[in-house]
């Protein structure tokens, strides 16, 4: 088995790849596809991606923790293994099915858009990434996903050149998708050997992998839900604008990089009554998520101003200020993400787990319904601060009888003062510096990380008990 620490290498490079790639390749599509050929694809992947939720079944969180408890017998974990997989690619089948029924109700001018985003639900049938998290082996998964997004990358540069592209935009999106997941099937030979489902094993897989689909539909839809309403009630073209500054929440991958290699290790830690243990590391990573969270949120509003139009383009400065707040959403976010993947997660508190989620969808849909048509895509914005913020509360009411975290957020907040002073140094900096575009952007981002870098060095350095960030060694041991 792979230290924490280098699964915890591992997964961040996975979890960054995830959306590296639409990150990278935004600038070139922004401007070689532009916002409403943009606006489509997103729009039209938002109603798949609910889709692929249902047929992902809860398999990806429910098998990741089945699988931690099973590896230590072979037997076992051969059969829960196969068990799992194959009620997940059962469900991924009929699922598809219900799709190609119902997308005639979506599809509009664009029908071929919308069947060829069935790839997408298809591709999720195959996964089986649940497996290399269970048994806390990243590396393979790392590499696959290295490889595979490669390729994509150069074939989206040299097939993508006009908006008319956007077919064989969504062709190259899913089909090195299914690429990779045909890989991660051949290479899962090495860890486990699927033998024939027990099929009344399945059915109790099921019922449990259900209560995890509800909180895994409900986080797409509660993260789909503004493109959904924007799409709905104003064009297209915003849903573009929108889709592109979702991209300064790239940071949540980090964040929960944490929480893929912290919750087996804690499951694992209550599964053999080390309380105390799991509590602890489950705190000090909370501590190490805020950090990262008030770095990231602040500074991505150090420098959204200039990065808009200077990364997407001329005419995409209007995404500034969506960038702005939704990077706002990433330190609320980030207290909701760690309670319910490194705590609600690991004791089995699936209804908890559950119905967190269920409380934030209805809370953005509000929120999305009320605000969209006073304000447009900033409304989807506020609405999910809010919704962020009312999911956290209610996980934190939810284990307030077993753990404290109040605390531990404390103890951060030297930390969020100092991401601010570097929020108002860098925007200082770009007030009384006139650059070229290229050149201020890259000098903010350095003055960002500077200041911030100093500022907690001092800190850490001048009270050596209240080392957060330099603790972060010790947590991935």
């Amino acid at each position: 088995m792979a230290s924490i620490r280098k699964n915890f290498i591992y997964a961040s490079i996975y979890k960054v790849l995830e959306l590296a790639l639409p990150l990278i390749t935004s600038p070139i599509l922004s401007r070689r596809l532009g916002a409403e050929s943009l606006g489509i694809y997103s729009y039209s992947y938002a109603i798949a991606a609910l889709f692929t939720l249902v047929a992902e079944l809860g398999s990806y969180r429910y098998g990741m923790r089945e699988i931690s408890k099973a590896r230590l017998s072979n037997k076992k974990l051969n059969q829960t293994y196969s068990d799992i997989y194959f009620t997940h690619a059962v469900n991924g089948v009929i699922v598809t099915i219900v799709y190609f029924l119902m997308i005639p109700f979506f599809w509009g001018q664009h029908p071929l858009v919308y069947i060829l985003q069935s790839l997408c639900i298809i591709s999720n049938a195959l996964d089986n990434s649940f497996l290399y998290v269970g048994v806390e082996e990243m590396k393979p998964l790392t590499i696959r996903d290295t490889c595979v997004k490669i390729a994509t990358f150069v074939l989206i540069v040299a097939v993508i050149h006009k908006p008319n592209d956007l077919i064989a935009y969504i062709v190259i999106m899913n089909v090195c998708a299914i690429v990779c997941k045909f890989v991660a099937l051949i290479y899962a030979r090495k860890f486990v050997h699927f033998v024939f489902p027990n099929l009344l094993n399945c059915v109790n897989h099921y019922k449990h992998m259900v209560i995890l689909m509800v909180p895994a539909v409900s986080e797409n839809l509660y993260q789909n839900v503004g493109k959904l309403f924007i799409g709905v009630l104003g064009t297209k073209t915003s849903v573009g604008y929108y889709e592109l500054s979702t991209k300064a929440t790239i940071p949540k991958n980090i964040v929960s990089t944490l929480g893929t290699v912290m919750c087996p290790n804690i499951a694992r830690l209550f599964s053999e009554g080390k309380k105390e243990d799991a509590i602890r590391k489950f705190k000090r990573s909370l501590q190490i998520s805020m950090v990262a969270s008030y770095f990231a949120a602040f500074g991505i509003a150090s420098v959204a101003p200039e990065f808009a139009p200077w990364f997407w383009g001329e005419g995409f400065d209007v995404c500034a200020p969506l960038m702005t707040g939704l990077a706002f959403t990433i330190p609320v976010w980030t207290v909701g993400e760690v309670i319910r993947n490194q705590y609600l997660l690991p004791t089995g508190k699936d209804n908890q787990y559950m119905s967190a989620f269920l409380i934030g969808v209805f809370a953005n849909i509000v929120g999305c319904s009320i605000l969209i048509p006073f304000v447009g895509a900033m409304g989807a914005v506020l609405s999910m601060i809010f919704a962020e913020l009312i999911m956290s509360i209610v996980q934190t009411f939810y284990i307030r009888k077993e753990v404290s975290i109040f605390h531990s957020l404390y103890a951060t907040f030297p930390y969020l003062i100092f991401a601010s002073i570097m929020l108002l140094a860098t925007r200082v900096f770009s007030y009384i510096v006139s650059l070229p575009l290229t050149f201020k952007v890259l000098l903010e981002f350095a003055v960002a990380f500077f200041v911030f870098a100093t500022l907690c060095l001092i800190y850490e350095k001048t009270l050596p008990n209240k080392k957060i960030i330099l603790s972060a060694i010790n947590l991935v041991r």
